[in-house]
């Protein structure tokens, strides 16, 4: 908490921005404290941080940062990973008993629904037709999320589909790679497309976890020795088998 801005927006220490993404993640830790511990000063601090995000709010969406570069990246500006900050709305609405928040969660889903591409990956923002898997399974999140505490079946059907895509596109080693659809993007991205990551790799497993789909369950169980088998070989750590899903 020593490193939140006196106003309640979380900086990234690398270029010293405010981010709305790492602001709605440490809100949402908040409210689990809260439940944990029952101490008002995790609702006092949440509420602040609260209140710099919609300073930050605009014609239906969350800004990315509180003062873009002149060189801006795709968390530079409103992309789709920004829909998981759903999650801290949620809690707000329930723990500050404040419908706003849930309002405001909705409509921010709304918005990044149609980015949903026809196979279910979640393109990286309206400019681009390229798919970043890592913020593609906090877009997931988010909507699994808000289905579990709105019940709307189009958040349902939307993490679904996104599972299913996750599943389509993880490699037999158990990796995914950096990007995908991104031929037509700039250099950068085009040349890291079949460059493998392990950032997603544990998000994507505890979406098919919780999504309770039967391909991603079936596709789960078919995975598992050679996903943390390649986790293991890339890090030389021992596998996690279980993951708990924490949001």
């Amino acid at each position: 908490m020593k490193k939140v801005n006196k106003n309640g927006g979380v900086p990234c220490l690398r270029d010293n921005l405010l981010y709305t993404f790492d602001t709605g993640v440490y809100v949402s830790s908040l409210f689990d404290l809260y439940l944990l511990t029952m101490e008002k000063s995790y609702l006092n601090e949440a509420e602040k941080s609260l209140k710099w995000l919609y300073s930050l709010w605009k014609k239906g969406q969350f800004a990315a940062v509180d003062k873009p570069p002149e060189e801006k990246d795709w968390y530079h500006v409103p992309s789709v990973h920004l829909a998981k900050i759903a999650i801290a709305l949620i809690k707000a609405s329930k723990y500050l008993r404040d419908e706003k928040y849930m309002e405001t969660a909705l409509g921010l889903l709304d918005r990044y629904k149609p980015m949903q591409k026809e196979k279910g990956g979640f393109k990286i923002n309206e400019s681009s037709e390229a798919i970043m898997v890592h913020p593609h399974c906090y877009a997931t999140e988010g909507f699994l999320y808000a289905y579990y505490a709105s019940k709307r079946r189009e958040f349902l059907e939307v993490a679904k589909k996104s599972s299913d895509w996750l599943c389509k596109m993880q490699n037999r080693d158990g990796s995914f790679y950096w990007w995908y659809d991104a031929e037509k993007e700039v250099e950068h991205m085009h040349r890291r497309e079949k460059v493998k990551a392990t950032d997603a790799t544990a998000q994507a497993t505890r979406i098919w976890n919780n999504s309770h789909t039967p391909s991603s369950q079936l596709f789960l169980q078919q995975i598992s020795n050679s996903h943390f088998s390649w986790s293991r070989n890339t890090h030389k750590e021992p596998p996690i088998h279980k993951v708990s899903f924490r949001m």
